[in-house]
């Protein structure tokens, strides 16, 4: 067992006694990034995922992208010669000493404590400064390769178990569109007589049922805040409309909720930017939502969760996506006058209730089906996190290891 010392950085902790601690900017250049020129097939990353290609000028890695702005802690590795480009909300970092490994420096950033350098603004960021000054564990290059193979080597079958837990939920989301589909398509009754609606988007839907439009399903609600004192409601996709206080990130506070639309329980309130990405949802609270959003009651013939579970269906997505006007992508809205003239194939009210009953049933069994994978992946990618951390800081010697592999 190697003789361990103090490494004198927090997050480090002991390290091997032969190994040095250093600033990630003696090693690493970061730097910002900006906006790309679209339309092409150059990846185009931020703090998350690919958001748009580029065709203009590209980066080649290796290089490690760090969230600077929203998702802070985030990192992604670009593998050697893979061609890419990030904007402002990451930044690009490459090691420029030949005394580090690249992929050694990559999972160094995975275990950076960025909380403590965090700004406390509603969309959180990080200083270029801060992530230079930083400290990593430094053993020699060599130890670095076995390192970095004994993490890849190790890990693989942690993201292979991963990856099926994933697949499993993707299956789980699927089968509860079908079931959800189903049911406000067709009914429950897998014998009931059907009849052609002559409607592309409708097709054939139950001989009992009644072909309606949506304005004779809702009634707009435009009442306003006279004194701005009643509790603040944001849209989440998540968890559908809840009190803002309870949202994971707190978006930014109006001066005063004076002239806000109430809203309340048993509404179904739509983001009107957002209505074709399937964002709106019927209200468990009384208060008060953004002007931008329209906020709608059901008459006597409709169940909102009913109408909330069919206009989440892709059918209505889509007709939404259609049928919303505006400059360009992001900015388009479904307005009222839009969203009233589109049909719907509807049955009576008591059946809508029984069809709401069975999809609240089926649909909380499938959340907790997910919900056990999710932990399940938690937990695996905390043993990840463990595994990295403890080859990293060499706290694990993963020479032989390396070598036997």
């Amino acid at each position: 067992m190697r003789e361990m010392k103090d490494s004198g950085v927090p997050w480090i902790g002991k390290i091997p006694e032969a190994w040095t601690t250093v600033k990630t900017k003696y090693n690493v250049s970061i730097q910002n990034g900006s906006d790309p020129i679209l339309e092409g097939d150059i990846p185009v990353y931020g703090s998350g995922k690919s958001i748009v290609k580029t065709c203009g000028e590209f980066k080649i890695g290796p290089a490690t992208l760090l969230g600077r702005k929203g998702t802070l802690g985030s990192v992604r590795y670009i593998d050697v010669g893979e061609k890419y480009w990030n904007v402002d909300t990451a930044f690009n970092a490459v090691v420029i000493s030949n005394d580090l490994e690249p992929a050694f420096y990559n999972f160094c950033s995975l275990l950076y404590d960025v909380k403590a350098y965090m700004t406390s603004t509603a969309l959180p960021s990080m200083k270029q400064s801060d992530y230079m000054e930083m400290k990593i564990p430094f053993p020699s290059r060599s130890e670095q390769r076995s390192i970095v193979s004994y993490i890849n080597d190790t890990c693989s079958k942690v993201e292979d178990a991963i990856s099926r837990h994933q697949s499993i939920i993707e299956k789980l989301e699927e089968y509860k569109k079908s079931i959800i589909t189903q049911a406000v398509t067709n009914g429950l009754n897998p014998d009931v007589e059907m009849k052609d609606s002559g409607i592309d988007y409708i097709g054939n839907y139950p001989l009992s049922w009644a072909l309606i439009r949506i304005k004779y399903l809702l009634s707009e609600r435009n009442a306003r805040s006279i004194t701005g004192e009643e509790e603040p409601l944001s849209m989440s996709q998540v968890y559908g409309l809840i009190p803002t206080s309870q949202m994971d990130r707190v978006p930014l506070i109006a001066a005063t909720n004076v002239g806000a639309k109430i809203a309340h329980k048993s509404d179904l309130v739509f983001n009107k930017l957002k209505a074709h990405l399937g964002v709106f949802a019927v209200s468990n609270y009384d208060g008060l939502v953004s002007p931008d959003y329209a906020v709608y009651t059901s008459k006597d013939n409709s169940n909102p969760k009913y109408l909330e579970y069919l206009f989440k269906t892709e059918t209505y997505i889509c007709e939404f996506k259609k049928r919303s006007t505006g400059v360009g992508a992001g900015l388009t809205r479904l307005y009222t006058s839009e969203l009233f003239e589109i049909k719907c194939a509807i049955p009576a009210l008591e059946e809508q209730q029984l069809i709401v009953d069975y999809l609240d049933k089926k649909c909380e069994s499938i959340k907790n089906a997910i919900s056990r994978q999710k932990a399940a992946i938690e937990k695996l990618d905390e043993y990840r996190k463990s595994l990295i951390y403890n080859a990293v800081t060499g706290k694990i010697d993963c020479r032989e290891a390396a070598y036997e592999a």
